[in-house]
Formats: structure tokens, sequence, C-alpha cells
């Protein structure tokens, strides 16, 4: 059974310390890929810096198209953002499950989305996203250390 972690309230949001520079990656039978053409630093609200560096290939934010009409399109500037923040930390694993997952919330709310949204999308990611952390394990086993592999890797 998955614990989901409520955000206190009092907390504030961290920031983006760069730009999102990015391209998009047509590919054939599954949606657009991001590629990150130049690092994306996110400096968390106790002051961690968090660097998701140039190269990194990821989906954008995991949305159900039914959901994209309340919480936006997944490449959307604010969902984009979280998904690339997210998606790295998931794909990494160098932080808890559920510290990557609390980002997802915090990225929301710098996004723009108001809280109670952000809380359905940490929710979301908190319940559903047992696989996808899974299967980021299983890709780090099999990329052996070769860290340019597994940050293309989607």
């Amino acid at each position: 059974m998955t614990s989901i972690v409520y955000r206190d309230p009092s907390r504030g949001v961290g920031r983006l310390a760069s730009g999102i520079n990015v391209t998009l990656v047509e590919a054939p039978y599954r949606s657009a890929r991001i590629h990150l053409i130049s690092p994306l630093v996110y400096v968390t609200f106790e002051g961690k810096r968090l660097v998701v560096p140039a190269g990194f290939v990821c989906d954008g934010a995991s949305i159900p198209s039914a959901l994209w009409v309340r919480l936006g399109h997944p490449l959307a500037w604010a969902n984009a953002a979280m998904g690339i923040v997210h998606d790295h930390g998931y794909r990494m694993g160098e932080r808890p499950r559920e510290e990557v997952d609390m980002l997802a919330w915090d990225m929301a709310l710098l996004g723009g989305h108001p809280d109670e949204l952000a809380a359905e999308i940490h929710a979301g990611v908190a319940i559903w996203g047992g696989a996808a952390w899974e299967a980021n394990a299983q890709k780090r086993a099999a990329c052996q250390g070769d860290t340019a592999r597994l940050l293309a890797w989607v």
C-alpha cells in the first residue's frame, strides 16, 4: 500500500534558477519526447540545487489525456518543467521516491497550479508511480553506470 505524505502548507516553493531550453522530438507510435538542450536547475525551498543535465530525454508529465482539461497538456510549460524534474529524479534514483514525488507538488505550485490541484498531481504520482519507479530501477541496472545512456533512455 502506498502512503501519501502531505505537504506542510507553511512550506515555501522552490524556484527555477535556469531557463528551460528543450527541443521536442517526434517519436513514431509514441508521444513526443523532450530533449533538454541546456541544464535545468531547480533550487528547492530548503536551498538544495537539483541539476538536470543537458541531454536528458523524457516524455514530460505523464498526464492521461482524459485529465488534460483539468491539469493541462503534458508539454505545457508548467507540466513540462515538472515532468523533467520528476522524470529525472525517477530515472537517476539518487533521492528517495517520496522526496521525488514531493518535487512534483512543488513544481506544480511553481508552474501556477492551485494548491488543491498540485495536491492531486502529487497523489497521482504517489499512488500510480510505483511501476515507473521500478522500471527506472531496471534501466539503471541495465545501464551499469553508463550515465549518458541512462539520461537518454526513455
